[in-house]
């Protein structure tokens, strides 16, 4: 009997220490989840990659910090309505762009980018980056309620940007008064009007329905963004002279969302960033066709050049656009430091005249395989 007794109240023990570890365990595995904000579509390179990263995050933290991305700026476009909602922890987590961001930073050398032709090659532009990254990190740690996850160009190497549009284009003449969509601040104002060009911002999400009703002339982006927008429904002509570009992008998180997460969390979801902020500039954004369709996007720079040739897109680069425009960029970054940018600005101006000496090859096939189109003055 006392065999039988003491058989029981193990049984009992037993159970109940399973309950009681089942009940820790479910706890310790609480779930957090948190909304991220992009601008883009999903198809498109900048935003292609962040399901990645968010995967990498889940495993990195246990499964317990799951990311929802939110694209096409479902929780907001204007960096100002972007960072206040991050630092009062309305939003979680957010892709943006640096250069949209200098008012509320008030940084003003984070427009550097926006002189966009400045690089002859990727080398120049990463050579620029290990220079500014450190300075923008800081920055955004100083601003407070913030903080940086990563940070990575816009685009991956080659790609060539231009204007999207329907007119014929015969001469340098025929692009001024022309209403042409520009993301870049500092561009719109020290390389386009000094060439006479009237440029403007209108969010990405109302390029398309702007072009096509006219309410601009066109619009700066690359082939595969205008194939995967769908540009070629609206648009005859691409005329690129942008063969390398800089923008720089990243990703932030509110202070108030990170401090809630336990630290094994918080330091998951670190090393998850630091991992994918390593893979996108090393390894996808130098061999962009090796990673797409996939992390590089839907449409790689080559792949978007033949699909659109195959919609009887024209698509030719224009030497005299592009050596306008890139005389225009440099005279421009000179007055623009002098008015705006001050020291730091200096310095990033300085690393890309070392840049260019350390490499000074011009080495973007994809751009060099369009037709040229020689137009007059």
């Amino acid at each position: 009997m006392l065999k039988k007794i003491i058989f029981l109240a193990l049984i009992v023990f037993l159970v109940i220490g399973l309950f009681a570890q089942s009940g820790l365990a479910t706890q310790e595995k609480k779930v957090y989840n948190w909304n991220f904000n992009t601008d883009y579509d999903k198809a498109f390179n900048l935003a292609s990659h962040l399901q990645s990263w968010a995967d990498d995050v889940w495993e990195e933290t246990n499964h317990q910090l799951k990311i929802d991305i939110y694209y096409n700026g479902t929780l907001g476009h204007q960096g100002s309505d972007i960072m206040s909602s991050l630092k009062n922890g309305l939003l979680d987590a957010s892709e943006i762009g640096i250069s949209t961001s200098v008012v509320e930073m008030n940084k003003p050398y984070w427009k550097f980018n926006d002189f966009f032709p400045l690089y002859d090659n990727w080398e120049q532009l990463r050579y620029v980056e290990k220079v500014a990254y450190p300075m923008i990190r800081q920055d955004i740690l100083d601003f407070g309620g913030v903080i940086p996850l990563g940070l990575y160009n816009a685009s991956p190497d080659g790609d060539v940007e231009g204007f999207w549009m329907n007119k014929k284009i015969e001469k340098m003449e025929d692009f001024k008064g022309m209403k042409i969509r520009v993301y870049y601040t500092a561009a719109r104002k020290y390389i386009y009007e000094p060439l006479g060009i009237n440029s403007l911002f209108i969010p990405g999400s109302e390029c398309y329905q702007s072009l096509k009703s006219n309410l601009i002339d066109g619009i700066q982006q690359c082939t595969a963004s205008g194939l995967v927008g769908h540009y070629y429904e609206i648009a005859k002509y691409f005329y690129a002279f942008i063969p390398a570009q800089g923008s720089w992008w990243g990703m932030i998180c509110s202070q108030k969302s990170f401090d809630a997460l336990p630290q094994d969390v918080q330091e998951g979801l670190i090393r998850a960033s630091n991992k994918h902020e390593k893979l996108i500039s090393d390894e996808v954004w130098p061999n962009p066709n090796k990673y797409s369709p996939g992390l590089a996007g839907e449409e790689t720079t080559r792949t978007s050049i033949e699909a659109l040739k195959k919609k009887n897109i024209v698509l030719v680069r224009v030497p005299l656009l592009e050596k306008k425009v890139k005389e225009q960029a440099l005279i421009g970054l000179k007055q623009w430091i002098a008015d705006e940018g001050g020291p730091q600005a200096q310095i990033l101006y300085d690393a890309l005249l070392e840049a260019k000496e350390l490499y000074p090859d011009f080495n973007e096939p994809d751009y060099e395989s369009l037709d040229i189109l020689n137009i007059e003055e």
